[in-house]
Protein backbone atom coordinates (compact mmCIF):
# COMPACT_ATOMS: atom_id res chain seq x y z
CA UNK A 1 0.00 0.00 0.00
CA UNK A 2 1.12 3.12 -0.58
CA UNK A 3 1.94 5.82 2.27
CA UNK A 4 1.19 8.70 1.35
CA UNK A 5 -1.87 7.96 -0.52
CA UNK A 6 -3.23 6.17 3.10
CA UNK A 7 -2.18 9.49 4.26
CA UNK A 8 -4.10 11.69 1.68
CA UNK A 9 -7.48 9.11 2.85
CA UNK A 10 -6.91 9.67 6.19
CA UNK A 11 -6.45 13.55 5.85
CA UNK A 12 -9.92 13.19 3.93
CA UNK A 13 -11.50 11.53 6.13
CA UNK A 14 -10.86 13.55 8.95
CA UNK A 15 -11.56 16.92 7.09
CA UNK A 16 -15.05 15.51 6.38
CA UNK A 17 -16.04 14.15 9.75
CA UNK A 18 -18.98 15.92 10.52
CA UNK A 19 -19.16 17.79 13.56
CA UNK A 20 -21.60 17.17 16.52
CA UNK A 21 -24.98 19.23 15.28
CA UNK A 22 -24.60 21.50 18.63
CA UNK A 23 -20.73 22.33 18.22
CA UNK A 24 -19.89 25.94 16.58
CA UNK A 25 -17.11 27.50 16.36
CA UNK A 26 -17.52 31.53 16.65
CA UNK A 27 -15.97 34.87 17.20
CA UNK A 28 -16.88 36.51 20.62
CA UNK A 29 -16.28 40.02 21.31
CA UNK A 30 -17.05 41.24 25.34
CA UNK A 31 -17.48 45.16 25.50
CA UNK A 32 -17.49 47.12 29.07
CA UNK A 33 -20.05 50.14 28.43
CA UNK A 34 -20.54 50.42 32.18
CA UNK A 35 -18.42 53.74 33.91
CA UNK A 36 -16.72 50.56 36.44
CA UNK A 37 -13.98 47.85 35.88
CA UNK A 38 -15.60 44.25 35.93
CA UNK A 39 -14.54 40.83 36.56
CA UNK A 40 -15.64 38.69 33.21
CA UNK A 41 -15.72 35.61 32.97
CA UNK A 42 -16.87 33.30 29.73
CA UNK A 43 -18.57 30.37 30.30
CA UNK A 44 -19.29 28.29 26.72
CA UNK A 45 -21.45 24.94 26.55
CA UNK A 46 -22.09 22.67 23.84
CA UNK A 47 -26.15 22.89 24.66
CA UNK A 48 -28.30 19.40 25.24
CA UNK A 49 -30.47 18.66 28.07
CA UNK A 50 -28.11 19.21 30.59
CA UNK A 51 -25.42 21.62 29.49
CA UNK A 52 -21.71 21.65 31.24
CA UNK A 53 -20.30 24.68 31.25
CA UNK A 54 -16.70 25.44 31.06
CA UNK A 55 -14.69 28.23 31.69
CA UNK A 56 -13.39 29.95 28.45
CA UNK A 57 -9.70 29.81 28.01
CA UNK A 58 -7.17 31.93 25.59
CA UNK A 59 -7.96 35.27 24.58
CA UNK A 60 -11.35 34.63 26.27
CA UNK A 61 -10.15 34.16 29.62
CA UNK A 62 -11.68 35.73 32.53
CA UNK A 63 -10.10 38.89 33.54
CA UNK A 64 -10.89 42.73 34.76
CA UNK A 65 -12.27 45.00 31.74
CA UNK A 66 -11.64 48.51 32.83
CA UNK A 67 -14.59 51.44 31.37
CA UNK A 68 -14.66 51.50 27.52
CA UNK A 69 -12.70 48.66 27.13
CA UNK A 70 -12.81 45.39 25.27
CA UNK A 71 -11.98 41.87 24.36
CA UNK A 72 -12.44 38.91 22.19
CA UNK A 73 -11.62 35.72 20.79
CA UNK A 74 -13.41 32.83 19.41
CA UNK A 75 -15.12 29.18 21.07
CA UNK A 76 -16.56 26.22 20.50
CA UNK A 77 -20.18 26.95 21.76
CA UNK A 78 -24.03 26.59 21.41
CA UNK A 79 -24.45 28.30 24.63
CA UNK A 80 -22.69 30.83 25.62
CA UNK A 81 -22.95 32.85 30.03
CA UNK A 82 -21.10 35.69 30.53
CA UNK A 83 -20.57 36.77 34.04
CA UNK A 84 -19.68 40.74 35.04
CA UNK A 85 -18.39 41.42 38.62
CA UNK A 86 -18.42 45.25 38.80
CA UNK A 87 -16.18 46.64 41.00
CA UNK A 88 -16.75 49.57 43.06
CA UNK A 89 -14.02 51.78 41.28
CA UNK A 90 -13.08 52.39 37.86
CA UNK A 91 -9.77 51.59 38.81
CA UNK A 92 -10.88 47.89 39.04
CA UNK A 93 -10.25 48.00 42.99
CA UNK A 94 -12.62 48.79 46.22
CA UNK A 95 -14.76 45.52 45.87
CA UNK A 96 -17.26 44.39 44.10
CA UNK A 97 -21.03 46.06 44.57
CA UNK A 98 -23.02 43.88 41.95
CA UNK A 99 -22.44 40.40 39.66
CA UNK A 100 -24.91 40.53 36.67
CA UNK A 101 -24.85 37.62 33.80
CA UNK A 102 -26.67 36.61 31.01
CA UNK A 103 -26.77 33.71 28.93
CA UNK A 104 -27.58 32.80 25.28
CA UNK A 105 -28.47 30.03 23.83
CA UNK A 106 -27.26 29.97 20.02
CA UNK A 107 -30.06 28.83 17.40
CA UNK A 108 -28.26 29.97 14.14
CA UNK A 109 -27.45 27.45 11.68
CA UNK A 110 -25.11 29.44 10.16
CA UNK A 111 -20.94 28.89 11.19
CA UNK A 112 -18.82 31.31 12.68
CA UNK A 113 -21.73 33.39 13.85
CA UNK A 114 -19.86 36.10 16.35
CA UNK A 115 -22.10 36.90 19.23
CA UNK A 116 -21.16 40.34 21.51
CA UNK A 117 -21.72 40.93 24.64
CA UNK A 118 -22.21 43.93 26.17
CA UNK A 119 -22.28 45.50 30.01
CA UNK A 120 -24.62 48.30 30.50
CA UNK A 121 -25.44 50.84 33.62
CA UNK A 122 -27.88 53.05 32.82
CA UNK A 123 -30.05 52.98 36.20
CA UNK A 124 -28.93 49.58 36.62
CA UNK A 125 -25.84 46.84 35.78
CA UNK A 126 -27.11 44.09 33.18
CA UNK A 127 -25.27 42.51 30.27
CA UNK A 128 -26.99 42.06 26.44
CA UNK A 129 -25.94 39.38 24.27
CA UNK A 130 -26.61 39.84 20.35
Amino acid sequence: MNIARSAAALLLVLVVAPQPASAKMGGFVFINNSKLCAYVTIYHSLGGEHPTWQVAGGTLQPRYVKAGANFAGSVDWSDVKVRAEVTRHDTCNGGRIVDVEASYHDTSTVPHVQRTATLQSDTRFYITIR
